[in-house]
């Protein structure tokens, strides 16, 4: 990876590739703080976590939260950093992730505050569930949506990573049909050998998500497998799943 360009924007110390650098401190100039404070910039806000767009670009923020689980984030490495070339290694191998551009860390007499990552949004792309939405009643959209979700998790395994949160709000789908998937929030990405046990317990927040959405009947199961199985590796690929699924 080529070496980051360091700079300081609003007391945050940021690093960016440096073809990124010029449009990531054009953009915090504009941007920073003030965009999780803009209800049409905000996408979520949960505990620890607030996600906003504009301009071409998104940003997450993560916090501490409160109990053990704050403490765990202030002792760890930087989670923007992993992300951050999590995302430039996957853009490289072809998997469809939105491209890093910048990362930031603020730790306090070492300990962890909160994490930045921008990455570049991925234009008229819409969530997953409305997406099964869309395509609940229209059986040859839907099996080519089961097949797609199938093949973007077959991505992650080819090239040795393994993906155990691929739910719908981790997905988003674009294109001009809505059948282009990339997956955001990489915290559930591993690089592991990926086993058939790996790649069926990867399968599953696949298959949870749609049964949430009153989907996820045999058919969809087997398209989900044709989209796997078109993509994977011959030891990885399957004829059904299990019965539990």
């Amino acid at each position: 990876m080529e070496m980051p360009v360091e700079f300081r924007f609003g007391d945050v110390t940021w690093h960016a590739s440096a073809a990124s650098f010029p449009r990531a401190e054009a953009w915090l100039q504009r941007h920073f703080l003030s965009i999780f404070d803009r209800v049409d910039s905000l996408l979520k806000k949960d505990t620890g976590s607030r996600v906003a767009a504009a301009d071409g670009f998104v940003i997450k923020e993560s916090t501490a939260r409160r109990g053990r689980s704050g403490v765990r984030f202030g002792m760890r490495r930087s989670g923007s950093l992993r992300a951050f070339r999590l995302g430039v290694e996957l853009t490289r191998l072809g998997v469809r992730t939105p491209r890093p551009v910048a990362w930031a860390t603020v730790r306090r007499l070492g300990i962890r505050m909160r994490d930045f990552l921008i990455t570049e949004h991925v234009c008229a792309a819409s969530s997953l569930s409305a997406r099964f939405e869309e395509c609940r009643r229209h059986a040859e959209n839907r099996k080519r949506l089961m097949e797609a979700l199938g093949h973007l998790l077959a991505s992650f395994h080819v090239q040795g990573y393994s993906n155990r949160d691929l739910k719908d709000t981790n997905v988003l789908a674009g294109g001009d049909d809505g059948r282009e998937l990339w997956a955001v929030d990489l915290d559930g990405v591993r690089r592991i050998r990926i086993t058939r046990r790996r790649a069926i317990k990867d399968l599953w927040p696949i298959v949870r998500s749609l049964k949430m959405h009153g989907m996820g009947d045999a058919n969809d199961k087997q398209n989900i497998l044709n989209g796997y199985n078109s993509l994977s590796t011959l030891g990885l690929r399957m004829e059904e799943l299990p019965g539990n699924y």
